[in-house]
């Protein structure tokens, strides 16, 4: 028994002493989520998808125009 109780103490999962537990709280987790979730949503406000692909679209029509404008003349 003494064995058990002594392999049992090894594990800081299974230690009384709040000093020898590791690991994060879910206050601490939280925060993170959350602090990644406002820097995700300024990287998205930057970099405005929409926007990205409106301005492929219209390059991609200014090219087909040019390619018209050369083609007949």
């Amino acid at each position: 028994m003494k064995k058990l109780s002594a392999l049992v103490s090894s594990f800081p999962l299974f230690a009384s002493s709040p000093s020898l537990r590791r690991g994060f709280t879910l206050i601490e987790l939280l925060v993170v989520i959350a602090v990644i979730g406002v820097l995700a949503s300024i990287v998205l406000l930057a970099v405005n998808p929409a926007e990205q692909l409106a301005r492929g679209r219209d390059a991609n029509r200014i090219s087909a125009i040019e390619g018209l404008g050369k083609a007949t003349s």
